[in-house]
């Protein structure tokens, strides 16, 4: 006989004991299962608004939420209105309203602002260094560090990315700090290891064996069997074609021909493409980057280069990081926790499945009369949003 959806409702183990008690059942320990539970699809709905109200639940005044401003305008593609919830539980916010304006052209987002239309607007990619250099402009720089980690990954079941010593001489080849400099147009800090700065696990010296050395590369390129570059196979990279990723290739064939003396064939590909190759891992070598959905190293490192991982698009498969991981992901104690993610971190990193390249910053303008605006490494679209109801303007 078939399951009820009472029953398997009730098999879900999930359950309301009384209006103010949830109780979750699960089938081991998760240390990081409240940090879980914080995530957006957590967020508690009302069921009611929606059956009352269907696609039109999130419009206000329809939209109901229990944070320190309430949603009470959204004209779309031009602007949301936010006020003070009256109602919020904790401290009451500061700002009265506050309105986030919709504009996808970032230099019209910068001319609003210089016209004193906007307080807090992105800088527009490939402006930074001159508003750097701007003797007024360069005071009202918010700039601060990302949980967000790129680097090129490589498919190392294919050949000849599943030689390490290649792939180790591939990581020490590259210039990172050229790299933030001239392509990242000095935003950024280069990386070396994969967990970033300002998360539990990141380790400022992890992975500095990779640091830029043309003698150490061509000689580990040499060990990997390659004295001789023309007995390679073709080297192929493969990118999603938009100006960016062009600027991030060209670069990297600049690295390989000067470096290591080998040419690299440039694939760029329609985004939907490129991105359908690499989760069927039929790429070889390509670029890529993760965030922080929380910041815990369980976020990190299973998920990407566990065997047969949901994310584990490098085809990476250790028994030995499995077994940290496994132990890791339900050990209750946090020091010796920390200590198994930072073993599993470095043998990821001696494999070199990926050759980190740098860890991304926020660049942002900020009026002076801004005061208050706490940023943090897992804000969303807007700097300090985790933090909006203790921000407030000086006169």
């Amino acid at each position: 006989m078939p399951l009820t959806k009472a029953q398997l409702r009730d098999a879900v183990g999930v359950k309301a004991k009384d209006d103010y008690t949830l109780e979750i059942k699960i089938v081991r320990a998760r240390p990081t299962f409240l940090q879980l539970m914080a995530l957006w699809c957590t967020y508690p709905v009302r069921e009611d608004i929606i059956k009352a109200y269907g696609d039109q639940w999130t419009e206000p005044p329809h939209y109901i939420g229990n944070g320190p401003f309430i949603l009470t305008e959204w004209v779309h593609q031009d602007h949301m209105t936010f006020k003070t919830n009256e109602n919020y539980w904790s401290t009451k916010p500061k700002l009265s309203e506050i309105q986030y304006k919709m504009i996808t052209d970032q230099n019209a987002e910068l001319a609003a602002y210089k016209n004193n239309e906007l307080d807090l607007v992105r800088v527009p990619t490939g402006s930074e260094k001159t508003i750097m250099d701007d003797p007024v402009l360069s005071k009202e720089i918010v700039r601060y560090a990302e949980l967000i980690t790129f680097a090129f990954q490589f498919n190392v079941s294919k050949p000849p990315y599943d030689n390490k010593l290649l792939r180790q001489a591939i990581a020490t080849a590259i210039d990172r700090v050229s790299f933030v400099d001239k392509v990242r147009n000095g935003v950024g800090k280069p990386a070396y290891s994969w967990i970033p700065p300002g998360m539990p696990g990141y380790d400022a010296d992890l992975g500095l064996q990779y640091k830029f050395d043309k003698v150490k590369a061509k000689q580990l390129l040499s060990q990997a069997g390659y004295s001789d570059v023309s007995k390679l196979p073709e080297i192929k990279f493969q990118y999603s074609d938009t100006a960016g990723n062009r600027l991030i290739a060209q670069f990297l064939q600049g690295q390989m021909q000067d470096n290591l003396g080998i040419t690299i064939t440039l694939e760029p590909m329609e985004t939907k493409a490129f991105q359908q190759l690499v989760n069927s891992e039929q790429h070889t070598w390509a670029w890529f980057g993760w965030g922080a959905d929380y910041p815990d190293p369980d976020n990190w490192l299973p998920e990407l280069f566990g065997t047969d991982a949901g994310n584990n698009h490098t085809m990476y498969s250790n028994p030995d990081f499995d077994e940290l991981a496994d132990e890791a992901l339900s050990e209750l104690d946090n020091t010796k926790r920390l200590q198994l993610w930072a073993e599993a971190q470095e043998m990821v990193i001696e494999d070199c499945p990926i050759a980190t390249m740098f860890y991304r910053e926020r660049f942002w303008l900020a009026k002076p009369n801004i005061k208050n605006l706490k940023t943090t490494g897992m804000d969303g679209q807007i700097p300090g949003d985790l933090f909006l109801f203790e921000t407030y303007l000086s006169e």
